[in-house]
């Protein structure tokens, strides 16, 4: 039994610590590229988002309103263990604080692509699943 406990907590330990490299690889600030919801694209929303920062395990937004920018924040937790890897944002702020969407993410080449629903984790990186799932696509900025 205290062998199958020291697995657990190690196995813990490890996932920490890859969150933790991760979510270090991920710090940095975004262009957003395109958003899209059941596979329909958003042009109107993209444009309306004037950027992401990624820093510790926070995830802010830039959105202007028409009226002034607006920022909007999420803790970020991250599972790279697992695949496709998993992200679970948790709104910190804003009308929706306290409420947390599942997904999954893919980083590769500085393009950040995440795929998240209220109704349950995508299995899909592509975002064509139930129309409820979102699909955001983010670039790093050129520094």
């Amino acid at each position: 039994m205290r062998k199958i406990i020291g697995c657990l907590v190690a196995l813990a330990i490890n996932v920490s610590i890859v969150s933790a490299a991760d979510l270090k690889d991920l710090e940095g600030e975004y262009k957003v590229v395109s958003f899209s919801v059941g596979g329909k694209k958003l042009d109107f929303v993209t444009k309306s988002w004037q950027g992401v920062t990624i820093k510790g395990d926070m995830f802010t937004i830039k959105v202007d309103s028409g009226k002034n920018v607006i920022e909007r924040s999420s803790t970020i937790k991250l599972d790279a263990t697992k695949t496709p890897a998993q992200i679970d944002l948790a709104n910190t702020d804003g009308p929706d604080k306290g409420r947390s969407k599942p997904g999954i993410y893919s980083y590769e080449n500085g393009k950040l692509t995440i795929v998240n629903s209220e109704t349950g984790r995508p299995a899909d990186i592509k975002g064509t699943g139930k129309s409820d799932e979102v699909l955001v696509l983010e670039k790093k900025k050129q520094k």
